[in-house]
């Protein structure tokens, strides 16, 4: 079939389609129809909120990986506005970490520690390893080492413990085991949802397979869905690329994959009634195209190792990967990554929200500031339902994966948007019986001037506006109310309406 999105001849609406829908209406040109309606008849594993009546905002490695953790270090992740921290790690690493997060409400998702399973076993037997070693854990069976029984005693049972996370984007070669072995796990503890984090584009084979590389995201998300229907969709990818080309930086944003990601994960969410989880890039790395043992970074470019880098976390990135998310209806934000990381053989990672001697960056102030706004809007985003998704703007790399707001299909009650700049993201949500519109910017890097007309027969206000849309002007001609003003880098506007 043909792999070109191209909305323009199937009306574009978000809303699922039903079985007799996807079989009476094809359309090559879009990737949401002819789907496989038996991968929708089975229900899903069930959601499980790490953090019932909050809004998840996770931190990954939220900690470092050292023992006896201390409580001042879970207060600070808390005034950032992190309710919930993912760690991989040993087992009294994670019990630390448990019993200190117990004390302030902090909820964790934790995997079970499979860094020791043998280095001489093929890929079959590891995978074979893997799940009996979680279904021990789990479980818990005896080990040989009362140590071990009391901390496998502590994961389940620990108030701290917010779910399960099996693997953090699995290469293709592991589905099969996946899917063989999800609900026989899932089955020792209902309690908690157990999930996996996925890779947020078909760029690489290795995650995909050869057979789905570089075709639309959706259908990486319907082999999952056939693996293993997940609890919550969770995927991460970042936008804030540059690479390096003639002895300097250069940006190339990943626009189109951005935003068919958000379209594919939101469309999986409906057609499974279980939410997705998007993720923000808070950590700068580099990727390299082979080792080095060089430190000198520009000495690294210049012998032509650099592959791309995403950039320390700025308060418009942040703002421009989260309100997007949640504008699509995202009912999780994730960072990666609080606590720096060690780097890896062909990744550099120079920077985090805080350091190794645990000295918070210029970015962990933004990731709070940001954290703060999504706590702020939590009437609005959490347990929201999407009603409908359009885009504005001439970026052909977005414009062939979203949806156009249209004159002939206003987003009610707005009647029109413009702006001097890339364009904008317009959502509809509703919540409990309000509706709202959320609009994003297109633009992480530059602010941009916008114009929006509303029909004078609904009642809009905004909604907790950031401190630069507090400045839009309003006139109204008597038929229209027209909001005006310079929207931010990476900003977002949110109205009710009634």
């Amino acid at each position: 079939m043909d792999n070109t999105i191209d909305y323009s001849k199937t009306g574009c609406d978000i809303r699922p389609m039903s079985q007799e829908e996807s079989s009476s209406q094809p359309c090559k040109s879009n990737p949401f129809s002819n789907f496989t309606a038996c991968l929708y008849e089975k229900e899903n594993a069930p959601y499980i909120s790490p953090t019932p009546g909050e809004f998840p905002i996770i931190a990954y490695n939220p900690f470092p990986a050292k023992e006896n953790t201390k409580v001042e270090l879970v207060d600070e992740v808390m005034e950032c506005g992190f309710n919930v921290g993912v760690l991989f790690n040993e087992k009294k690493v994670m019990g630390d970490a448990l019993r200190v997060s117990a004390q302030r409400g902090f909820k964790m998702i934790i995997a079970v520690p499979t860094q020791n399973l043998g280095n001489n076993l093929n890929y079959a037997e590891y995978c074979e390893a893997f799940f009996n070693e979680w279904k021990r854990f789990v479980s818990n069976e005896k080990y040989d080492s009362v140590t071990d029984k009391v901390y496998d005693l502590l994961f389940r049972k620990s108030p701290a413990l917010g779910c399960w996370s099996i693997q953090d984007e699995p290469i293709y070669n592991f589905l099969s085991s996946l899917g063989a072995n999800y609900e026989s796990l899932r089955s020792l503890d209902t309690a908690h949802m157990f999930y996996t984090n996925l890779l947020g584009s078909t760029l690489e084979a290795q995650y995909c397979g050869s057979e789905l590389q570089n075709k639309p995201y959706i259908r990486y998300l319907e082999l999952i869905q056939e693996t293993m229907r997940p609890p919550v969709w969770s995927y991460d990818l970042y936008p804030m690329r540059k690479y390096y080309k003639n002895n300097a930086w250069v940006w190339g944003i990943m626009f189109k994959e951005f935003y068919e990601a958000l379209e594919a994960a939101s469309r999986m969410a409906m057609l499974t009634h279980r939410p997705f989880w998007a993720f923000c890039q808070s950590a700068e790395y580099i990727t390299l195209y082979s080792s080095t043992t060089k430190d000198d970074l520009d000495e690294i470019c210049q012998e032509g190792k650099c592959k791309f880098m995403c950039p320390p976390a700025t308060l418009e990135y942040l703002r421009y990967e989260a309100f997007s998310a949640l504008a699509y209806g995202a009912q999780g934000i994730c960072y990666w990554t609080y606590w720096l990381t060690p780097g890896l053989e062909t990744e550099i990672h120079p920077s985090a929200l805080v350091d190794n001697n645990g000295v918070k960056s210029e970015s962990w102030y933004y990731a709070r500031q940001v954290n703060g706004e999504i706590k702020a809007l939590t009437d609005v985003f959490l347990g929201c339902t999407l009603m409908r998704v359009r885009h504005t703007g001439n970026d052909a790399n977005i414009n062939s994966v979203t949806c156009p707001l249209t004159t002939a299909e206003p987003m009610w009650p707005l009647e029109s948007a413009s702006s001097s700049g890339s364009g904008l993201l317009v959502s509809h949500l509703s919540n409990k019986g309000r509706d709202y519109l959320v609009i994003v910017s297109h633009d992480p890097l530059n602010s941009q001037t916008v114009s929006l007309k509303f029909r004078n027969h609904w009642t809009v206000r905004t909604v907790n506006p950031i401190a630069e849309v507090k400045k839009f002007t309003k006139s109204d001609d008597g038929t229209r109310t027209v909001y005006s003003g310079t929207l931010p880098a990476g900003g977002y506007i949110v109205f009710e309406w009634s």
